[in-house]
C-alpha cells in the first residue's frame, strides 16, 4: 500500500489543501505542517456560555448575556479566521471531504485538554442539513466530523434531529437575521429515547449561536436533560 501511493504520488501529487505545497505521500490530513501550526486554538478562559474567548475564568460575555440559548454550554476548538476558514469552505463546498480527518483530529486534541466536557455524555448528535442541501453537496461535514468523535470516544452517534424547512445560509445574513432565520427549522426525530440524557451536539462552526440554539430546542422538546455543544471554530 505504502508503495503503490508513492507511485501514484508521481503522477498526481498531493498537495496541501490550503497552500498547495507538495505533502508526503502518506499524509492522512491534507495540511501541511505551516498551514496547520497557523491555525489558532481558542485560547482560555472561555465564557461560561457559548465558549467565547474572555477575560477571566467563570466570566459570560457580553454576547450571552443578551441572548436566550437553549444549551446548557457551547465550547469551540478553534477561532474562524484565515487559514481554518479557507479550509472549512473547501470542506463543504469543493473536494475537501479528506480534511475530515485533519479537523476531527483538532477537535479531539481539544477534547482531551478539557476533559470534562465529555463527562456523563451519553449520546452524540449532530446540526442536520434539510434535503436540498444534502442532495447538492453529497454528504453533511457535521455529521462526519461528529461519527469520527463518537467512534474515537465510543460514545453512540444518533441521528436525533431533521430540518424540516429550507432556510437561507447563516453568512449570508446580518446578525439579527440569523436569530429569526432558523425559528421552527429543526424537530428532533420520532422514535430516539432522549429522556434525561445528556447529548453533545457537534456543528463545524459557531458564530451567534442560532443554529445550536435552534437545534437544541428541538432536544429539549423531546426531554433531553443537559446540551454541550462542540463546533471545530467559533467566530468572533
Amino acid at each position: 500500500m505504502t508503495i503503490a501511493k508513492y507511485f501514484v504520488n508521481l503522477f498526481y501529487p498531493l498537495r496541501c489543501s490550503a497552500c498547495k505545497e507538495d505533502l508526503n505521500p502518506l499524509s492522512k490530513t491534507g495540511v501541511c505542517g505551516f498551514c496547520a501550526a497557523s491555525i489558532r486554538r481558542n485560547p482560555r478562559p472561555y465564557c461560561g456560555i457559548c465558549g467565547r474567548p474572555v477575560n477571566h475564568d467563570g466570566d459570560t460575555c457580553s454576547e450571552c448575556a443578551k441572548l436566550d440559548l437553549r444549551f446548557d454550554r457551547a465550547y469551540s476548538a478553534c477561532l474562524y479566521e484565515d487559514r481554518v476558514k479557507e479550509l472549512i469552505h473547501k470542506l463543504k463546498y469543493g473536494s475537501g471531504s479528506s480534511l475530515i480527518n485533519f479537523f476531527s483530529g483538532i477537535m479531539m486534541d481539544f477534547l482531551k485538554d478539557n476533559r470534562e466536557i465529555t463527562q456523563g455524555v451519553e449520546a452524540i448528535t449532530y446540526v442536520p442539513l434539510d434535503r436540498a442541501r444534502m442532495r447538492e453537496r453529497g454528504f453533511n461535514q457535521s455529521r462526519l466530523l461528529a461519527r469520527r468523535i463518537a467512534r474515537q470516544l465510543d460514545i453512540p452517534l444518533i441521528n436525533a434531529i431533521k430540518k424540516i424547512s429550507r432556510t437561507r445560509h447563516q453568512n449570508e445574513l446580518s446578525r439579527e437575521e440569523r436569530l429569526i432565520n432558523l425559528r421552527v427549522a429543526f424537530k428532533a426525530r420520532k422514535g430516539i429515547d432522549l429522556n434525561g440524557k445528556v447529548i453533545m451536539l457537534v456543528d463545524d462552526i459557531m458564530t451567534t449561536g442560532a443554529t445550536l440554539s435552534e437545534c437544541s430546542k428541538a432536544l429539549r422538546n423531546s426531554g433531553v436533560k443537559e446540551i454541550r455543544c462542540l463546533t471545530l471554530a467559533r467566530g468572533i
